[in-house]
């Protein structure tokens, strides 16, 4: 499975903060690489892989709201960095240098690269 970790200062930031804080930021977070992804899809022809990739990853959403006791920090963070994953790719086939631009804008603040990890999914996560 593709994860982009999220980047030091993040993590870091994430881990000095109070649990509900760590949990209202990773929510935030992760509807941000959600929204953004759909904002670039939405100018983009059906069929493209940034459309295809928006329609995936916002099937998260209903797996979050209907599972809201399921719903860690360490899911929060998993989902983050799976979508960043996704968002890295996109941007490495990309071939519209203003779509990668935009993509690039989006995830680089956020999360390092993607790499191959070995990790349990969680069961929401790609619902």
């Amino acid at each position: 499975m593709l994860r982009s970790p999220l980047l030091p200062a993040i993590s870091e930031g994430l881990a000095a903060m109070p649990p509900a804080d760590r949990l209202t930021i990773m929510v935030r977070l992760v509807s941000a690489m959600i929204v953004g992804v759909a904002l670039c899809a939405a100018r983009q022809p059906p069929g493209h892989p940034v459309r295809l990739c928006s329609q995936d990853i916002t099937r998260a959403i209903p797996g979050l709201e209907t599972r809201p006791g399921d719903c860690h920090i360490e899911h929060l963070v998993q989902l983050a960095e799976e979508i960043g994953a996704r968002i890295w790719r996109l941007i490495a086939f990309q071939s519209d240098p203003s779509l990668r631009s935009d993509l690039s804008a989006l995830v680089s603040p956020l999360c390092r690269p993607a790499e191959l990890v070995q990790v349990n999914p969680v069961p929401f996560a790609h619902a």
